[in-house]
């Protein structure tokens, strides 16, 4: 490498060629072959800057070889972490190893002769995403870190039954319609560059399981969160409109909320949706009448934003999980919510709130944790088990699918 040469990375997945003289970019790095997917955070270089080390949002620290008339050239891709690789450091003066750091709570120290010249660990799936079940407990959904596609499993065999078409963004969330007969699919509009605006691109798609094909995409301007009804397909928007549609995507209703606030979180029971916001701690309750949204009321409880919302089977509680780690519950069966509980066990916000097949239990998982609750018992705390488990699925009333932020997804029983 010259010494008029700066290399920097960014949220464009490649590395940009600086020239330190002039000040003006010389190339970007990329059209290589096997080039990061997703942000650029650190580079460093050894000493004759012949190698080039960097690491990325993808889970990877690839090394690069600077061949002489030819430039830079992917020469390694190194897995082992299963999250964001943040940072790497080579040892100082004998440059024998190198260090890097990630987002899985992970320091790891390589010998430097050895990623160059002999075998690295594989890139191994990303952290989940999605991971829910069908009514009819004969799907099950999942979509790791980095996927433009959800999976369809039957959860009893593990045999894979397909995966939805490759969609434009990452995965971000999936629902079962309650007869099983459809999936709803939402990405997030981006490929791991996280661009300003890059969310405008996000899609909600649904998609037929018997046979698996595409329906089609609802037309909704920046989806930011999917439920389902039992008549209807409910989509929020970053815009703060709600939208009806009926499974052959025909738009039933559109309603503008007030707020006009981006829609992160929705819930549905029978008639009734639940709306949790980006940046607002309260949760709006709303009617289906008429195929038009009616509001009802206004939960000002919360003491910050939502980050899930789920209703029981029953509908008869409706479970808010909010940024600071709270649970806030309702007893949603009268004429009114009325606040029931407030859960304080978890240190780190709330990601995902599952009610098992009879209603008898609740999951709500963390990032530093996944606890159970008994629902017959005031939603009293059974178990944990400590894991970043970014979401989960019942398999039955005591077995539970637990998919990690570290890749793993786990079969647990209680």
């Amino acid at each position: 490498m010259e010494q008029k040469q700066l290399m920097t990375g960014g949220d464009n997945s490649c590395v940009t060629v600086w020239d330190t003289a002039t000040g003006k970019i010389q190339t970007c790095l990329s059209g290589i072959a096997n080039k990061h997917n997703a942000w650029v955070w650190s580079i460093q270089f050894d000493s004759q800057g012949l190698h080039m080390f960097t690491c990325s949002s993808d889970r990877t620290m690839k090394i690069w070889y600077c061949e002489t008339g030819s430039g830079w050239r992917v020469l390694k891709t190194v897995g082992g972490h299963s999250h964001r690789v943040s940072m790497a450091c080579i040892e100082p003066g004998r440059e024998a190893k190198i260090l890097t750091a990630s987002l899985d709570r992970s320091l790891k120290v390589w010998d430097v002769k050895t990623l160059i010249e002999g075998t690295i660990p594989p890139v191994k799936g990303g952290h989940f995403l999605v991971c829910v079940t069908s009514n009819s407990g004969s799907f099950l959904a999942t979509s790791q870190g980095w996927s433009h596609t959800c999976n369809v499993i039957d959860p009893t065999t593990g045999t894979a039954l397909g995966n939805s078409e490759s969609h434009y963004g990452f995965i971000r969330a999936a629902t079962f319609t309650p007869d099983s007969a459809y999936l709803l699919v939402l990405d997030h509009g981006h490929s791991g560059t996280y661009e300003h605006g890059a969310e405008l691109n996000a899609r909600a798609r649904l998609v037929s399981l018997s046979p698996l094909a595409t329906v089609g995409d609802l037309s909704v301007d920046a989806p930011a969160s999917i439920a389902v009804s039992s008549r209807y397909l409910v989509v929020g928007s970053i815009h703060g409109e709600i939208g009806l549609f009926d499974c052959a995507l025909r738009q039933v209703a559109r309603h503008k909320l007030a707020s006009g606030s981006h829609v992160t979180r929705l819930a549905t029971h029978g008639e009734t949706v639940a709306i949790g916001y980006d940046k607002s701690n309260d949760c709006t309750v709303m009617k289906i009448r008429n195929d038009t949204l009616v509001s009802v009321e206004t939960l000002y409880d919360p003491d910050s934003a939502c980050q899930t919302l789920e209703f029981s089977p029953d509908g008869r509680y409706l479970v808010f999980g909010a940024f600071s780690g709270k649970l806030y519950i309702w007893n949603a069966s009268n004429t009114e919510f009325i606040l029931c509980a407030v859960k304080q066990e978890h240190k780190s916000y709330v990601m995902d709130i599952k009610f098992s097949p009879s209603g008898n239990f609740m999951l709500s998982s963390a990032a530093l944790d996944m606890r159970i609750w008994d629902v017959r018992n005031n939603f009293g705390l059974l178990c944990t088990y400590y894991a970043p488990v970014n979401c989960a699925a019942f398999l039955g009333d005591r077995q539970v699918l637990a998919g990690e932020a570290t890749g793993n997804l786990k079969y647990l029983k209680f």
